[in-house]
């Protein structure tokens, strides 16, 4: 994004303190019945500069609205993500660039909130497991004309 964003200013290594612990929330071994064998490794990460923070979701919801005015650099974007549980991870670090963000959990590529948000950055995350999901949903009457008509 930076190629296409020059604001944006990648947040370096060296600029935080991570940590980690292990615990059983993971959803494969939990399918499996092996969450107390299989522990998951947790990295928490913390700006060694305390002026800044990151900011993890309280909850995981369908649709998260940030406003923010802590970013890292001057951007002033406005970003849309289509995304599903993972996501939760990269939210506090996509938040330290976009000055509005909305994270929507949906496999469906809703050509209706791009036109109503007007975003400049647009990403869909998806794991690679819930992929068929996103696949299966077919394109709006809309998105099929326009992508022909070019």
């Amino acid at each position: 994004m930076k190629k296409d964003f020059p604001t944006l200013k990648p947040v370096q290594e060296n600029e935080l303190r991570i940590t980690s612990y292990f615990n059983s929330e993971g959803d494969l071994a939990k399918m499996c019945g092996l969450q107390d064998v299989y522990k998951r490794k947790e990295y928490v990460l913390q700006f060694i500069d305390t002026n800044k923070q990151i900011r993890n979701p309280e909850y995981s919801s369908i649709d998260l609205h940030y406003s923010n005015r802590h970013l890292v650099d001057s951007s002033q974007l406005k970003l849309v993500m289509f995304r599903d549980s993972y996501a939760n991870y990269l939210i506090p670090f996509l938040n330290l660039h976009f000055k509005e963000a909305n994270y929507i959990w949906s496999y469906e590529f809703l050509d209706q909130v791009i036109e109503r948000e007007k975003p400049d950055v647009v990403i869909f995350e998806s794991l690679q497991r819930f992929m068929s999901y996103a696949f299966s949903i077919p394109n709006s009457e809309r998105v099929v004309h326009d992508t022909l008509k070019h």
